[in-house]
């Protein structure tokens, strides 16, 4: 709703003619609507600004980056201090309502997602700790037995409670020794490590049983990383939320894979050359394509899986000159100076193979080859799908056939 819409209603039906003429320049402001995202204000729009994707406040036309909502929020209502300039305009108190309101819904949608959270934490504790006593219980008896008899192999004397190396005992009856001191203190110290380390133990068994982990992952190098770091930090340590995973730090993560990876790819890419891969998909409704590459000594790698989705809204499709250009924007970030490209490899589609020859043409020591096995896969895929047949009469007329499914 505009600033338009907010002007006073007309003069009421009562007034007699005496009544002084009316001043349309005063307002009077009527009810608006309750808004469920800040991004839904007529005065809140989506905008760009030298490359970066943010918004832009229609009040005093000031952009920002990126989109924060709680940060917009706090700009419109001139809330300093939280990481954002505020508004230099002049907004009309109704508005300043409707974006409080937000603000306060927002806050007490945050509280009570951190008390059921709390809730949540609490009861998976109580429930762990159930599972501790019981493990607990269950190891102490073994333990007890275990020790009783190494202590009866020591020569201890269970009826004088006695070692027959001990010496006399000097002190009072009822003043514990410095040895029996140290003694308590240390199985003391060594029954809490013990409490700490079946928690612990009980603590990831339920993460990976709610969770659906993989039970193979407790053999993994990456967590046993993650257990050994966890040693070392202290309290100030502070998790990070599931937006700094898969954001910042999923990027940091891909650009040093990806940078390790290219330079084992290109250490002998002058004595093997470089091997180029690439096939189309659709899923979930997604077009996607997948281009990897690979050198003599290294393994295949994936250099981009690219989202076809905005090109064939567009009006697009996925032809030769298209898949042509994915591939030589990756191929020149390997090789720029067309020196270590000799083999692309696609499947039998018609599409690809002339993307492969185009690419020939450009990088004239390449070959556009096929993927056999591939294409045979394929086939057989397709084979299975059909009803009832007969496999055996299929490979007798062919024996190669055979051949090739044993390999």
């Amino acid at each position: 709703m505009s600033d338009s819409d907010e002007l006073a209603t007309p003069c009421p039906l009562s007034a007699t003619a005496t009544t002084p003429p009316i001043d349309l320049t005063q307002t009077k402001e009527v009810t608006l609507t309750r808004l469920k995202l800040v991004w839904h204000d007529d005065k809140v729009k989506d905008d760009k600004e030298d490359g970066k994707t943010g918004w832009r406040c229609l009040w005093c036309n000031k952009f920002s980056n990126p989109k924060h909502a709680t940060r917009a929020l706090c700009h419109l209502l001139k809330i300093s201090g939280q990481g954002i300039a505020i508004c230099k305009a002049i907004i009309p108190p109704l508005r300043l309502e409707r974006y409080r309101a937000l603000r306060d819904l927002g806050i007490a949608s945050a509280e009570c997602k951190k008390r059921g959270l709390e809730e949540v934490h609490d009861h998976v504790a109580s429930r762990q700790l159930l599972a501790v006593a019981q493990l607990t219980v269950k190891r102490s008896k073994t333990s007890t037995g275990g020790a009783a008899a190494s202590s009866n192999s020591l020569g201890f004397n269970a009826a004088t409670k006695k070692h027959p190396f001990a010496k006399p005992n000097t002190h009072p009856s009822n003043q514990p020794s410095i040895v029996a001191s140290v003694k308590n203190a240390t199985m003391t110290q060594q029954s809490i490590l013990q409490s700490n380390n079946t928690e612990l133990e009980m603590a990831i068994a339920d993460l990976f049983h709610c969770e659906n982990i993989p039970d193979s992952t407790v053999q993994s190098a990456r967590f046993a990383i993650v257990l050994k770091k966890a040693r070392l930090v202290g309290n100030d340590f502070k998790m990070p939320g599931r937006k700094m995973i898969g954001g910042p730090l999923l990027a940091l993560n891909y650009k040093t894979c990806f940078e390790e990876n290219k330079s084992l790819i290109l250490k002998n890419a002058d004595v093997y050359g470089l091997t180029w891969l690439g096939d189309g998909a659709t899923i979930h409704r997604m077009p996607l394509l997948n281009i990897l590459t690979m050198c003599g000594d290294a393994p295949p790698m994936v250099v981009s899986i690219h989202d076809c989705t905005a090109h064939m809204a567009a009006g697009g499709k996925k032809d030769a000159p298209y898949i042509s250009d994915l591939f030589e924007e990756q191929i020149v970030r390997f090789d720029k100076e067309k020196m270590f490209t000799d083999l692309v490899y696609f499947d039998g589609a018609a599409n690809v193979q002339k993307a492969g020859r185009m690419l020939n043409a450009k990088y004239p020591r390449a070959y556009a080859l096929t993927g056999g096995e591939h294409v045979i896969s394929s086939f057989f895929s397709d084979l299975v799908k059909m009803g009832a047949i007969k496999v055996f009469n299929v490979v007798s007329l062919n024996p190669s056939i055979c051949l090739l499914i044993r390999a």
